[in-house]
């Protein structure tokens, strides 16, 4: 779902999404979304639908950009920002 919704920055190493500082945030938040929606069927769909706000901050995870996006002493309180940012961009 989230490859779906950050598409050309999915796997791009113009930007941070698929690093480990931020997938560890995108498992943190998935982990919360399995618990409120724990039925596999069709969840891909659901979650795409649920994390489009997400295609919106693209440009907040260009590697150029990215500190300043999430500002942080350091790379736990700067994943701590982005769980929380992205978090709260989908209503949790």
């Amino acid at each position: 779902a989230t490859a779906n919704v950050f598409g050309e920055a999915w796997g791009n190493s113009k930007y941070m999404v698929t690093r480990p500082l931020t997938l560890k945030a995108l498992i943190r938040i998935c982990a919360i979304l399995s618990e409120k929606d724990p039925d596999p069927t069709g969840r891909v769909k659901r979650w795409v639908e649920r994390m489009q706000p997400w295609a919106e901050m693209r440009g907040e995870f260009k590697a150029e950009v990215f500190a300043d996006s999430f500002p942080a002493k350091g790379s736990v309180e700067r994943m701590t920002r982005v769980q929380k940012d992205l978090a709260k961009a989908i209503g949790l």
